[in-house]
């Protein structure tokens, strides 16, 4: 069969399938309530301050679809998110549930389990069509947010590389999303969520001419907004925006350098924490351009879009967050007596740091590491002063605030840690591991506190800074001999500046100079510091993968090969995974070896698929090369 019929016999099926699944949705279908939306689009900004948008009053924003979003419904001024990591945040939105009851602390070590409970969930159970169109392998199916999707795409893991995850553009992700709203009828109710990771750094500096852009940040958010506009025009032209209810947000917001953090998931001071948040279509467009001022959690997306379907709140039973608006209401109000939550424990998982807690309540923020910190907000946005030596009391007063949160919303059991298991524990703690010594507490008060660790970040900052200019060098020097000796000298400052950090345990610490030490043509230096990751991060395939260089550079040759197999078992799709230990293999001299892996290198891409053309053509390749060297012999 040719490509070409492949590709046509896959999209029949596809389509086939697709008319299956809305035939079993059509049976749990029920009618639509009077002034209900039937219809529910979600997107998800990664990485995106609400200060630079538009509508919120950056003057030199270019956010012309969610300015217009905005001015067509409602604003919230002071939407915050419960934490700002991705992963986490992201769980919160989708369960309506603070990151104290889902469990889900930190990116790529938990996973959201299969007994939480997803508005996705419940939507498609109620009859809607569901999709969900993500821009990084941060939320990929495997870490649970898939629940409930009858459709959920990400980027392949084969994009994915030792410093960055895989990731797409908006652009990618908007043509994907359009392809499957393509198969609907347009009087199909549906429930999909967008995601668009473009602000997320590593940031892009030059445009697609080879321009130099002058504020990649507000570019990147501004790419997004373009897709956005696109997604809408293509709704509005097949007719299926008529009751449509969109909800803009973001998951967290961006440092940018503010309180000594480069970018994100340390601090819980607002320039991370404060984000847009926007209700436009279906019954949302009575209240156009109303602006509500109080403070509200993004976390209670999910019962706000129960409340807009008109379903019961018993349908997500665990949810004590209170829906953001009621459908009633002549005007949208928010509870000015309502206390919200706010956490980061990446710094405890990351670098084995004390975690910080947050609590906003009557126009004050608490942050609660090993000492309190208390700011005004109305007064001090950006949080410079800190009032908690002058103010005693209303430190005691939010700290029992924070406690009663806390208390209220318990753990609900619905993560799966991805980190260790009891045995591989007792190991960590046999080698003084500051996350064994932790004992799983991330506000053991013993632990330092990040706000005095943060010029370790810096150090990172810096050394990746110079890896990056390593990597251009790379990329465009003329001749080896250019690439060897500019190259090395960026690699040697990237080492100078990381070496102070030698005595962390940290895992992006790890991680950096096991880089360096390996680019610099230290192999055996480069192997204990990937092996300290993989005792805590198992399933880091791209670590196994530098592993496993190192060790085949290190004369290594047997457990360089398992290790490549054993990444290639948790990412069955990452073509340069097989292409490696082939030609390992084929170097080595097993054939036979290599001719079993050649197989399933074929058979793990998706027949049709340009990996899997890739595949074909490599393999016969290599195949040839045998041949011949078989004659030469």
């Amino acid at each position: 069969m040719t490509l070409i019929a492949r590709q046509w016999c896959a999209a029949l099926l596809y389509a086939v399938c697709i008319s299956i699944v809305a035939t079993e949705a059509a049976a749990e279908t029920i009618k639509t309530p009077e002034h209900a939306a039937p219809s529910f689009l979600l997107i998800t900004f990664d990485t995106t301050r609400a200060d630079r948008i538009g509508a919120y009053g950056y003057k030199r924003a270019a956010t012309p679809t969610l300015d217009r979003l905005a001015a067509q419904g409602v604003l919230f001024e002071s939407a915050l998110a419960p934490t700002p990591i991705t992963l986490p945040s992201h769980a919160s939105i989708l369960t309506g549930t603070y990151p104290t009851e889902h469990g889900v602390h930190d990116n790529a070590v938990f996973a959201l389990a299969g007994n939480a409970t997803l508005v996705s969930e419940v939507f498609r159970r109620r009859g809607w069509r569901t999709a969900a169109f993500v821009a990084s392998y941060v939320l990929d199916a495997g870490f649970g947010l898939d629940q409930g999707f009858e459709v959920y795409r990400g980027p392949p893991p084969s994009l994915a590389t030792v410093m960055n995850s895989a990731r797409r553009t908006a652009r990618d992700v908007v043509t994907d999303a359009i392809a499957w709203f393509a198969t609907l009828d347009p009087s199909e109710r549906f429930f999909v969520w967008v995601h668009f990771y473009d602000p997320h750094r590593p940031l892009a500096k030059q445009d697609w001419q080879g321009n130099e852009i002058k504020d990649p940040y507000q570019e990147a958010i501004s790419i997004g907004d373009q897709a956005l506009g696109r997604l809408l025009t293509f709704l509005e032209q097949r007719g299926m925006t008529k009751n449509l209810l969109t909800v803009a947000t973001a998951d967290h917001g961006e440092s940018n350098g503010e309180h000594g953090e480069s970018t994100h998931g340390i601090f819980l001071y607002q320039a991370a924490m404060r984000v847009p948040l926007i209700f436009t279509g279906g019954p949302a467009s009575r209240w156009k351009g109303v602006r509500v001022g109080l403070p509200v959690t993004i976390a209670a997306i999910a019962p706000t879009l129960l409340e807009f379907a008109r379903l019961p709140r018993d349908e997500m039973p665990e949810v004590r967050l209170s829906p953001l608006l009621s459908i009633d209401a002549e005007e949208p109000t928010s509870k000015a007596d309502e206390a919200l939550y706010m956490q980061s424990f990446l710094p405890y998982y990351s670098f084995g740091w004390r975690g910080l807690e947050s609590v906003v309540w009557k126009g004050f923020k608490l942050i609660q590491g090993s000492r309190p910190e208390l700011y005004a907000l109305e007064d001090d946005p950006a949080e410079i002063r800190d009032l908690a030596d002058e103010q005693p009391s209303k430190v005691r007063d939010l700290k029992a605030r924070l406690a009663g949160l806390v208390a209220e919303h318990q753990p609900l059991g619905w993560a799966d840690s991805r980190r260790v298991d009891e045995d591989d524990r007792q190991l960590l703690e046999s080698l003084g591991y500051v996350i064994g010594a932790a004992r799983e507490n991330p506000l053991d008060a013993t632990l330092p506190d990040p706000r005095e660790k943060i010029l370790e970040i810096a150090r990172i900052d810096g050394a990746v800074k110079y890896l990056s200019r390593w990597i251009e060098v790379k990329r465009t020097s003329a001749t080896a001999w250019q690439r060897e000796q500019n190259g090395r000298k960026f690699l040697e400052k990237a080492k100078a500046i990381a070496m102070p950090l030698r005595e962390s345990k940290a895992r992006d610490v790890l991680l950096l100079r096991g880089i360096i030490e390996y680019e610099l043509g230290n192999p055996s230096a480069a192997i204990p510091l990937f092996e300290q990751i993989i005792r805590t991060r198992p399933h880091e395939a791209t670590t196994r993968g530098k592993l496993a260089e190192a060790y085949w550079k290190a004369g290594r040759r047997e457990a360089a090969t398992s290790e490549l197999e054993t990444a290639i078992s948790l990412v069955s799709q990452q073509p340069l995974y097989y292409q490696v230990l082939i030609g390992w293999y084929i170097e080595s001299g097993d054939i036979e070896q290599a001719s079993r892996w050649m197989d399933r290198y074929s058979s793990a891409m998706e027949d049709g698929s340009p990996e899997h053309f890739e595949a074909t053509i490599w393999i016969a390749e290599q195949r040839r090369r045998i041949r011949a060297s078989k004659r030469t012999d």
